[in-house]
């Protein structure tokens, strides 16, 4: 069986959604016994996962897996090509033999599901500390930093790793947090914390069209003025849940490329 090759970048903690997931890929290749490397990290990623070695990539004897980024002009193997689409897609794709949707909406022609997210269920969780105050992340919305949105009593978290052992702490010691990133990873670990966690709607855009773009946008408030009963554990149910359908997408990859 060809080895496989997943392209990323270099690992860094506080980095969320694709870059993580595409390192998690490979790892929970290995987990399952496939020959799987990362290239393009700069030998920056996570335990256990290994950068392809130069002569493996020369030989182009591999499959890979794209994320969403890469067009045809810049793909020179001679395996199976597939783009995995981690975020909504803004530009035509053509040449790749197969697709691998992150959610429903991504989804392109006959592609298949695969989503692969890395969350420390023991870290990010509702300890039932007391609770007070207001904490926000900006993250990519620069339009609301530069109105100045979050009012000044919140607590801004942007800059904060994620892995970090202080953040779990500092969720839990707050009682809303609103995310301005309407796509931000920190507001599914604010909701695992116990936050009330909300996200800035999406003007014109109403919330069972965010939800069905948004991974997990279904137990996040969409608005202020949105209410979702038992935040933290309906954010863990779906998590524990999407970890065991991807153990099953993964099996689903490994048979199309065999």
């Amino acid at each position: 069986m060809k080895p496989i090759v997943v392209f990323g970048l270099p690992f860094n903690k506080g980095k969320r959604g694709g870059i993580v997931s595409l390192h998690k890929l490979v790892k929970l290749l290995n987990e399952k016994g496939r020959e799987a490397y990362i290239v393009g990290s700069k030998y920056d990623t996570m335990e256990g996962v290994k950068e392809a070695s130069a002569e493996l990539m020369l030989s182009k004897d591999f499959h890979a897996i794209y994320p969403e980024g890469y067009n045809q002009p810049q793909i020179k193997n001679r395996g199976k090509n597939f783009v995995w689409l981690l975020h909504f897609p803004k530009r035509e794709y053509i040449g790749f033999d197969h697709w691998l949707h992150f959610e429903p909406a991504y989804a392109k022609g006959n592609s298949q599901p695969l989503k692969v997210i890395d969350i420390d269920l023991d870290l990010y969780c509702n300890d039932n500390q007391p609770r007070k105050g207001k904490a926000h992340v900006y993250h990519k919305n620069q339009l609301a930093r530069q109105m100045d949105a979050a009012s000044k009593d919140s607590l801004c978290l942007d800059g904060y790793e994620p892995r970090g052992e202080d953040l779990p702490a500092i969720l839990n010691s707050r009682e809303e947090f609103m995310c301005y990133d309407h796509y931000s990873f920190n507001s599914v670990l604010a909701a695992l914390c116990g936050c009330r966690s909300i996200v800035l709607p999406i003007p014109d855009v109403p919330k069972h069209e965010y939800v069905a773009k948004r991974p997990f946008g279904e137990f996040l408030c969409y608005g202020e003025n949105d209410t979702v009963e038992n935040q933290s554990e309906k954010a863990r149910e779906a998590i524990l849940k999407q970890y065991a359908e991807t153990d099953k997408q993964i099996d689903s990859l490994l048979n199309l490329l065999d």
